[in-house]
C-alpha cells in the first residue's frame, strides 16, 4: 500500500464516520423530538412536525458556529443550512477545514486559500472568457 492511497484511505474512513456521525446525530435530534412531542400531547402530523423543527434547530446551531469561527461567510448561512438538510456529504465537502474569514469589530478578514494550479487556471481562464463577453458587449 502507497503513503498516497494509505492517506485516501483514511480520507475515507474519516468521510464516513463523518457521515455516520451526522445521521446518528439526526436520528438522536429526531427521536427526542418524537418523545417531545408525544409529552406535549402532539399527534399526527404535529408530530413529525415538531421533530423535524427540532432536526432544523439543531443544523442551524451547527452552522451558526462554522459562522462564527470563520469556516462559512454570515451571507452562506441560510444556504448551508438547507444544504446541510438536504445533502450532507456535499455539505461537508464545501466547508473548509480552516476558517476562511476572521469576524471582529473591525469587520470582516479574509485568509487567503491557496490556489492549486489546476484551478487557478480555470479561474485565469474562466475571467478571460468574462472579460472578452464583456468586450464584445461594449463593441
Amino acid at each position: 500500500m502507497t503513503f498516497e492511497s494509505r492517506g485516501q484511505a483514511f480520507e475515507a474512513e474519516f468521510q464516513h464516520d463523518q457521515e455516520l456521525l451526522f445521521r446518528i446525530q439526526n436520528r438522536r435530534n429526531k427521536l427526542l423530538g418524537l418523545w417531545a412531542a408525544e409529552l406535549m400531547g402532539l399527534t399526527g402530523s404535529a408530530v413529525d412536525a415538531y421533530a423535524k423543527d427540532a432536526l432544523e434547530k439543531s443544523t442551524k446551531a451547527e452552522v451558526k458556529e462554522l459562522v462564527r469561527t470563520g469556516k462559512v461567510l454570515p451571507v452562506q448561512e441560510e444556504a448551508m443550512v438547507e444544504l446541510a438538510l438536504s445533502s450532507r456529504e456535499m455539505f461537508d465537502k464545501l466547508v473548509p477545514e480552516n476558517a476562511i474569514v476572521s469576524l471582529s469589530e473591525e469587520g470582516v478578514t479574509t485568509h487567503e486559500q491557496p490556489a492549486s494550479e489546476a484551478l487557478q487556471a480555470d479561474i485565469d481562464r474562466l475571467v478571460g472568457l468574462a472579460n472578452s463577453t464583456t468586450q464584445k458587449k461594449k463593441s
